[in-house]
């Protein structure tokens, strides 16, 4: 009988693994920018300290529920500092819907704290009447290595690929 040794990566990945959420983490806030230099002196904090000013509040999402406010600085989440929108959306994504997360802010010049209950992100809207609706055929002077005897892809055959997609149309 041979016995499989699991090194301390395959451990580590199944103890991070184990501690993944559902769904990712929803606060319901948009438009974060990072406090500037001039903004530190107004709101009475240190030139290295890091905040993140938010722009909006979804009405119906957590962080309204919570009490959160346009025009709040958060500082901290969770005891950690954060200077760049990108990272504080991976912390709230990473947290998980339904855990805790505690946040350090500045409303009108005076520090609070409290601790918001994430939810799940809102299911993505219909794209512009598009869905359920065949695709236009694919322009297969595009495609390099076709499978023999095709002259077109289906998207059947992209399944299990990995494929890259440039559209130049906004939608």
């Amino acid at each position: 009988m041979t016995h499989k040794r699991w090194g301390w990566g395959g451990l580590a990945m199944v103890a991070a693994l184990g501690t993944l959420s559902a769904a990712p983490g929803f606060l319901g806030l948009s438009g974060m920018e990072p406090v500037n230099g001039k903004e530190h002196a107004e709101l009475g904090l240190a030139p290295d300290q890091a905040g993140l000013r938010i722009e909006e509040v979804m009405p119906d999402g957590p962080a309204a529920a919570a009490g959160l406010q346009a025009g709040d600085v958060i500082l901290l989440t969770n005891a950690e500092e954060v200077a760049k929108p990108e990272l504080f959306a991976k912390r709230v994504r990473q947290t998980g819907s339904g855990n805790p997360l505690a946040l350090s802010f500045l409303r009108d010049g005076k520090k609070q704290e409290m601790t918001v209950t994430l939810g799940a992100p809102p299911a993505q809207p219909k794209m512009g009447g598009i869905e359920g609706k065949k695709a236009p055929p694919w322009n297969v002077a595009q495609w390099k290595n076709l499978p023999e005897g095709k002259e077109r892809l289906e998207v059947s055959d992209l399944a299990g690929k990995a494929v890259y997609l440039y559209c130049f149309q906004s939608w």
